[in-house]
């Protein structure tokens, strides 16, 4: 009639299981031309990562919890990466360079081994498709009549207290039943496209330096106090107040959908690319600019060197989606955290 302290093996070990193995092959180009004005660098690489450690699927029947680990993913990673710098000048005193650089990568999964997919989140591995693809329900703007609702059955069966105002969803494969068979890839949350530029400028005794940086085809998918009213007690983010959905601004087209708790409105938080937003962005990284005081004239006060300058970190940011107004873009997908700072100094 004692309890007795036990043990449970719930655990799988794979003495087996080996280091990932990566093989790169790379094809580069560097140039000089115009006498040392152009300089250019370019990369085509092909990537492939084997035996990359997966858990396999295993039936509940084995009796651990959680299966072992094993070497059977492979993906594939393939791009370009390019630099090109001018340096000029006009006339004795004004020199300049100008840079621009790009990268670009194309994913795809090869392999999972003994299965096609898997789904975690917001997010799906799929054999044929790429690392970091979104999987939910696509969405269709927003109701805006009761009428609208009731003439879309197939919403009733994951959505059914939708109420004008709501997000409308998509019945993809036109079945006339909205489930888990109409979820589908929606974007990717990995900047395969990086860019950026830089300036440097001396004229006489002034200098400038701006440096920029910025990402394109990716996706950001918010949740919690991004963009969810009355999250954790908190308040309503003034953007969804002006550009949401209300009475007066009923169009299918509104920002957001009508304010409710999460609890009060569950249908409009299912997966879906309502809340993915473009995570595309352009930012300048940083500017100084300077004036050099000339020997000559601090000399007389026992100086060898003075300068002056100003200089600004993260200044301005260009995002590709408007509701974005005071998300910083690289914090990436979630709540999310505390945002990046503007320095001036």
């Amino acid at each position: 009639g004692v309890a007795v302290d036990g043990a449970q093996q719930n655990a799988h070990v794979n003495y087996a299981a080996l280091w990932e193995k990566v093989y790169m092959t790379n094809v580069g180009i560097d140039a000089t031309i115009l006498g040392g004005k152009i300089n250019l660098t370019t990369d085509y690489f092909v990537k492939n990562t084997k035996d990359i450690l997966l858990q396999p699927v295993t039936l509940a029947t084995l009796g651990w919890g959680t299966a072992a680990f094993a070497n059977q993913g492979q993906t594939r990673n393939r791009g370009i990466e390019a630099v090109v710098t001018y340096n000029g000048i006009v006339g004795d005193e004004f020199k300049y360079s100008v840079s621009g650089n790009i990268s670009y990568i194309k994913n795809e999964i090869l392999s999972l081994g003994d299965f096609n997919e898997s789904v975690s989140g917001y997010w799906i591995n799929r054999v044929g498709s790429s690392v970091g693809d979104y999987y939910g329900y696509k969405s269709d703007g927003l109701f805006t009549s009761q009428e609208e609702i009731d003439a879309h059955p197939s919403q009733t069966a994951i959505a059914g207290n939708s109420k004008v105002g709501d997000i409308k969803y998509v019945d993809v494969n036109g079945d006339g039943v909205l489930n888990t068979d109409d979820r589908t890839i929606l974007g990717n949350d990995v900047p395969w496209v990086n860019y950026g530029f830089n300036f440097k400028a001396a004229y006489k005794d002034f200098d400038i330096d701006v440096l920029t940086y910025g990402v394109a085809g990716v996706k950001t998918y918010m949740e919690g106090e991004a963009v969810q009213p009355f999250f954790n007690n908190g308040n309503v983010k003034s953007n969804w107040l002006n550009n949401g959905w209300t009475e007066e601004n009923n169009v299918a087209n509104a920002d957001f959908p009508r304010i409710t708790t999460v609890a009060d409105a569950p249908q409009n938080y299912i997966t879906s690319d309502f809340w993915l937003f473009s995570g595309n962005y352009f930012r300048i990284r940083a500017i100084t600019l300077g004036y050099t005081f000339p020997a000559e004239s601090i000399s007389k006060i026992g100086m060898s060197q003075l300068r002056v300058f100003a200089s600004s970190n993260n200044p301005f940011t260009v995002l590709g989606d408007k509701r974005l107004g005071d998300f910083d873009p690289e914090t990436g997908s979630g709540r999310p955290g505390y945002p990046g700072l503007k320095t001036f100094s």
